[in-house]
C-alpha cells in the first residue's frame, strides 16, 4: 500500500504542474486573442464606417458632372461662348441666366467657375474677377489634353464626362483642382467648363468622419497625393514621400503596402507605424490602423481612409490581463488545495475500490438498459401526446381569434356606430369636444384590438399572402390620405417620393404592403411634433419577373437612443416605459410589420439618433406584369424648356418638385415664399423670360397660396401665368373658391407624378388622353348601376345597438329597415314578404349568417330569383370573406360598421348585379 501510495502522489504532484503551466499559456494565450480580437473588431469597424461615408463624396462629384453636363446642352450657355459675353454681363443682362444659376447651385461646393472658348481663352468667371477675361487657359493640364483631344473633330466619338486634375495652386497660393467638361454644338466642340474645388472644402467633409474609436479620415487620389487631411501640411503632398522626409527612420512598408493598394483601387484594412516615436512607444505592434475604401470622381479613382490611434483600440487589455492574472492565481491557490484533499481521499477510495468494482458495473449496466428502455417508451407516448395537443391547441386557437374577433367587434360597432349618429346631431361645442374624445379613444382601442388579433394571426401561421395586380401609385396615395388628417393636426408635411422607373403596376398583397407602409408612417407622425415625413421607394433590384423595393420612412421626431435600435422589433416594446405612457400604442405595430416583411422575402432596419430623428427601412419582393403599360407619353416639344416656377417653403418638396418635373424636360426654379415668387416673376417678365407654369404651396407663413395668387392675378405683366395649387388639406375650407383666383387645379399633397403630369397635360396638351388605360376605360368600362332612391332591406342582428347602428344609418338615405334577429326568423319573413336586400350577421343563436344564406340560395333553385345578400359581421379573420362568398353572399362588410363603407358596397353589389342582369 505504501509503494502504490507513493506513486499516486507522485502522478497526482505531476497532473497538478501540468496544469498550473497550461493555466499560464491559457492565460497568455487569452489575453493574445482578446488583444487580436480588439484590433479585428476596430479594423471592421473602420471598415463600415469608411464605406457609409464613401458614397457621400462619390455623390457630390457626380451631382457636380451632372449639373455642369446639363448645363453643355443649354441653349444659354452656348450663346455665351458663341457671343463671347462675360460674366459681368451676363450679371448686367441677364441676372437669371442658366450659367449664374449653375453657379448658385454648385456654390457650396464649387468655389468659382469658368467658361473657356475652343482656343483656350477664358470668356467668363463667376465669382467675377478682374483680370481673368481673356486669360490664356491652355497651359492648364486638363484644360490643355481636352483641346488637344476634342479641336478639329466634327462628331462626339464617345459622351462627355468629367476631367480631373491633379492638385493645382491657384493664383491666391490656395491648393485646388480642376473639374472639366467639354461644350459641343451640333457634335462641334465649342469650348470648356471648368469648376474649381479648393482642398480646403474637402477637408471640411473629412472632419465629419470622427467615429467611437477617435478616428479621422483623409483623402488620396490615384496618384498617392493627399487631398484631405487634418494636419494641413500633408495636403498637397504625395503621402508616402512626405512621411518619409519627417520621419526618416521608420519603416513605412506596410504604409507603402497600404498606398499600392489604395492606388489599384482595392478596399481593405491595414495596420502601419505613424512614427519611429510610436514604434518605441508601442513595442511588438503597430501604432495606426487603417480602412480605404475607393470611390470613382469622373475617369480617376480616389480613396477615402479612416485611421485610428492603436492605443485607443488596446485600452482595456491591461485591465483585462489584470484580470485574467487575478483569475489564474486564485485558481492555482484552488488547485493545490484541491489536489493535497484528493490524496487524502484517494487512500480510503482505493481500499474499496477494486471490491465493489466488479458489483458496480454490473449493476449500472443493468440500471443504464432500463433507464434507456423507459425514456423511450416515455419518448414516444410524449410525441403522440403532443402532436394530438398541438393539433388541438391549434384548432382552438383558430376558433378563439374568430370568437374574439366576434365578441369584441359587435360591442366596438355599437360604440363608433353610435358615436358616429350622434355627432350628428345638434351639439354645442362642448358636447361636440366629448363626443370627438370618446370616438377618438374608440379608434384608438380598435387600432389596439387589431394589432392583437394580427399578431395572434401572425403567430398561428394563418397570414398568407396573396399575389394579384395593384397600382403602386394608387396604393400610396390611398394609405397617405387616410395619414393625411393627423399629419394635418400636427401641421407636419407629409412627402411621398416615387422613383420614376419603377412600374406603377406591381404583383404582389397590396393590402400587406399598405399595412406596413401605415405602421411606419403612423408612428412617424405618432413621434413627430414639428417637421416633416417624407416616404421613398426606389428600386434596389429587378430582374424580367420581379422586383426588389426599397421603401424608407424619414421623420424628424424624437429619434430612438442607439442601444434601443434593435430591441424596438421586440414584440411588446417601445423605446421606453415612458413612451407608452405619453403615446400610446400596444407595441405590436413593428413586430406585425417585420414579420409581414419577412414573409414579402425583404428585410426591415432603422437608423436613428435619439432627438434628430429616425428612418425605417424595408424591403419587399414583388413581381412585375409580363407587359407593363408605357408612361405617359409627351410629344416632342409639348413640355420641353418650358420654364416653371416651383414655390414652397419645405426644401424637401422643392427637391422632389425639382426632380419631377426636370424628368419632363421642362427648367425649373424654385423660390420659398410667396413674395420671392413675385419678385422672380416681374425679374423673369423684365428680362423677357416668362415662366409658363408656378407650381404653388396653399400653406406658407408670411403670405399663403390664396394671397400669393390674388397678387399674381392682380399684375397686368404676368398675370395670365397657369397656376396650379399644391394643399396640404384635401378638403379644407378655404376664406376664397378657388376659381375667383382662375386657378388651372388644385393638387392635394402628397403629390401623386401621374395626378400632376395629367393638370400639366391638360394645360399645354389639352388634346392628349392621360394614359392608354384611361383611353381605353371609355370605351370599355361601363357605368355601375347607383342603388334605387328606396330599397326594403332586412336586417337580421340580434345585437340591440348594433340594429340601432344600421337602422340609423339606412333610414335618412330613404330605405326602409325590418328588424328580425336570427337566420331561422329571417328565412320565415322572407317566405312572406319581399324585400331587395338582406344585410346578415354570421354568428346568431339558433341559425347563422352561413347557414341561413346556404338555405335561402337552396330555396332559390329553379326560381330564377336571387335575393342579394350582404354579411355584416365582426369575424374579421382571414378566410371569412371567402367562406361568406362560397356560401352565396354577394357582399361583405366588417364591424365596427361605418357610414361610408357600408353604403358604397351597397352600391357596388347592387350595380354589379345590375350589370349581370343587364349586360350592355
Amino acid at each position: 500500500m505504501s509503494l502504490q501510495y507513493e506513486k499516486k502522489v507522485l502522478l497526482m504532484g505531476s497532473i497538478l504542474l501540468i496544469l498550473i503551466v497550461s493555466l499560464v499559456f491559457l492565460s497568455i494565450g487569452n489575453v493574445k486573442d482578446f488583444e487580436r480580437s480588439q484590433v479585428e473588431e476596430a479594423k471592421n469597424h473602420l471598415a463600415a464606417v469608411a464605406r457609409s461615408k464613401a458614397p457621400h463624396f462619390a455623390y457630390m462629384f457626380e451631382e457636380i458632372e451632372q449639373e455642369l453636363l446639363l448645363a453643355t446642352q443649354d441653349p444659354e450657355i452656348l450663346q455665351a461662348i458663341r457671343n463671347n459675353l462675360s460674366a459681368q454681363e451676363l450679371v448686367e443682362k441677364q441676372d437669371h441666366s442658366t450659367e449664374i444659376r449653375l453657379f448658385e447651385t454648385l456654390e457650396e461646393m464649387v468655389t468659382s467657375l469658368y467658361r473657356i472658348d475652343h482656343r483656350g481663352i477664358c470668356q467668363s468667371r463667376l465669382p467675377v474677377k478682374p483680370g481673368t477675361i481673356g486669360k490664356d487657359y491652355s497651359d492648364k493640364p486638363v484644360v490643355r489634353a481636352l483641346l488637344a483631344k476634342y479641336t478639329g473633330q466634327l462628331a462626339l466619338t464617345e459622351k462627355p464626362g468629367l476631367h480631373i486634375s491633379d492638385v493645382i495652386t491657384t493664383n491666391s497660393g490656395q491648393l485646388a483642382v480642376s473639374l472639366c467638361v467639354p461644350v459641343f454644338e451640333e457634335k462641334k466642340f465649342v469650348g470648356i467648363l471648368r469648376a474649381l474645388i479648393h482642398l480646403d472644402a474637402l477637408k471640411e467633409h473629412t472632419e465629419q468622419l470622427q467615429s467611437s474609436l477617435h478616428s479621422y479620415g483623409w483623402i488620396l487620389n490615384d496618384q498617392g497625393v493627399m487631398l484631405a487631411h487634418p494636419d494641413e501640411e500633408q495636403i498637397g503632398h504625395a503621402a508616402l514621400a512626405y512621411r518619409k522626409k519627417r520621419y526618416p527612420e521608420t519603416n513605412w512598408g506596410p504604409f507603402q503596402e497600404m498606398l499600392a493598394l489604395i492606388r489599384l483601387g482595392q478596399s481593405g484594412t491595414a495596420e502601419y507605424p505613424s512614427s519611429e516615436t510610436d514604434v518605441h512607444s508601442h513595442p511588438g505592434h503597430t501604432a495606426r490602423l487603417a480602412a480605404y475604401v475607393p470611390f470613382s470622381v469622373g475617369e480617376r479613382t480616389w480613396s477615402l481612409v479612416l485611421t485610428a490611434e492603436y492605443e485607443e483600440v488596446t485600452g482595456p487589455i491591461e485591465a483585462y490581463a489584470t484580470k485574467i492574472a487575478l483569475l489564474a492565481f486564485f485558481a492555482l491557490a484552488i488547485l493545490v488545495s484541491l489536489g493535497g484533499w484528493v490524496l487524502r481521499l484517494e487512500m480510503k477510495r482505493a481500499e474499496m475500490e477494486q471490491e465493489n468494482k466488479s458489483a458496480q458495473a454490473l449493476t449500472e449496466t443493468n440500471r443504464k438498459l432500463e433507464r434507456q428502455i423507459q425514456d423511450r417508451q416515455r419518448a414516444e407516448t410524449n410525441l403522440v401526446k403532443a402532436k394530438v395537443e398541438a393539433e388541438e391547441a391549434n384548432r382552438s386557437k383558430s376558433e378563439f381569434l374568430a370568437n374574439m374577433s366576434h365578441e369584441i367587434r359587435t360591442p366596438m360597432n355599437g360604440i363608433i356606430g353610435m358615436i358616429d349618429l350622434l355627432r350628428d346631431t345638434a351639439l354645442d361645442e362642448e358636447q361636440d369636444g366629448y363626443a370627438k374624445v370618446v370616438e377618438h379613444s374608440a379608434d384608438a382601442l380598435l387600432n389596439i384590438i387589431n394589432d392583437i388579433l394580427d399578431f395572434s394571426k401572425i403567430e398561428a401561421g394563418q397570414v398568407r399572402i396573396e399575389t394579384s395586380p395593384f397600382k403602386l401609385s394608387e396604393m400610396m396615395e390611398r394609405v397617405l390620405q387616410l395619414q393625411m388628417p393627423r399629419a394635418q393636426q400636427k401641421n407636419l408635411e407629409l412627402i411621398c417620393d416615387i422613383e420614376s422607373n419603377i412600374p406603377d403596376t406591381l404583383l404582389g398583397d397590396s393590402g400587406r404592403l399598405g399595412q406596413v407602409i401605415t405602421n411606419l408612417v403612423g408612428n412617424a407622425i405618432k413621434f413627430t411634433d414639428h417637421g416633416e415625413i417624407v416616404v421613398r421607394v426606389h428600386s434596389q433590384e429587378s430582374s424580367r419577373d420581379n422586383i426588389m423595393l426599397h421603401c424608407s420612412v424619414v421623420d424628424t421626431g424624437i429619434g430612438i437612443p442607439e442601444n434601443k435600435l434593435e430591441s424596438i422589433f421586440g414584440e411588446f416594446c417601445q423605446a421606453d416605459g415612458s413612451t407608452t405612457r405619453k403615446y400610446g400604442g400596444t407595441g405590436l405595430g413593428l413586430t406585425i410589420s417585420r414579420r409581414l416583411v419577412e414573409i414579402m422575402e425583404g428585410d426591415i432596419w432603422v437608423e436613428s439618433v435619439s432627438g434628430k430623428g429616425s428612418t425605417f427601412h424595408f424591403t419587399v419582393r414583388l413581381g412585375l406584369q409580363p407587359e407593363q403599360h408605357a408612361p405617359i407619353s409627351i410629344p416632342s416639344g409639348a413640355l420641353r424648356g418650358l420654364p416653371v416656377l416651383i414655390v414652397d417653403d419645405n426644401k424637401t418638396n422643392q427637391t422632389v418638385l425639382k426632380q419631377t418635373v426636370r424628368s419632363w424636360e421642362m427648367t425649373t426654379r424654385c423660390v420659398d415664399s410667396g413674395q420671392a415668387a413675385l419678385d422672380a416673376l416681374a425679374s423673369a417678365q423684365r428680362q423677357s423670360q416668362p415662366f409658363a407654369l408656378v407650381l404653388l404651396d396653399h400653406h406658407m407663413p408670411n403670405m399663403d397660396g390664396v394671397e400669393t395668387a390674388r397678387r399674381i392675378r392682380e399684375n397686368a405683366e404676368y398675370g395670365q401665368v397657369p397656376i396650379l395649387i399644391l394643399s396640404s388639406v384635401k378638403h379644407t375650407r378655404i376664406p376664397v373658391d378657388w376659381s375667383e383666383l382662375n386657378v388651372q387645379g388644385v393638387q392635394s399633397k402628397p403629390i401623386q407624378r401621374a395626378n400632376l403630369l395629367q393638370d400639366i397635360t391638360k394645360i399645354f396638351a389639352p388634346t392628349l388622353p392621360t394614359s392608354p388605360q384611361q383611353a381605353r376605360s371609355e370605351t370599355l368600362v361601363a357605368p355601375i348601376t347607383p342603388v334605387q332612391p328606396s330599397l326594403r332591406i332586412l336586417l337580421v342582428e340580434e345585437n340591440e345597438p348594433n340594429q340601432i347602428v344600421a337602422t340609423e344609418i339606412l333610414q335618412p338615405e330613404g330605405h326602409t329597415v325590418t328588424l328580425v334577429q336570427d337566420g331561422l326568423e329571417a328565412i320565415a319573413t322572407l317566405q312572406k314578404h319581399n324585400f331587395d336586400l338582406m344585410l346578415i350577421d354570421l354568428q346568431m343563436p339558433q341559425m347563422g349568417g352561413i347557414e341561413a344564406t346556404q338555405a335561402i340560395r337552396k330555396l332559390e333553385e329553379g326560381t330564377g330569383a336571387h335575393l342579394p345578400i350582404i354579411a355584416v359581421t365582426a369575424r374579421a379573420i382571414k378566410g371569412t370573406e371567402e367562406e361568406c362568398l362560397e356560401a352565396g353572399m354577394d357582399g361583405y362588410v366588417t364591424k365596427p360598421v361605418r357610414i361610408e363603407p357600408l353604403l358604397q358596397e351597397i352600391d357596388r353589389v347592387l350595380g354589379r348585379l345590375a350589370k349581370t342582369a343587364h349586360p350592355s
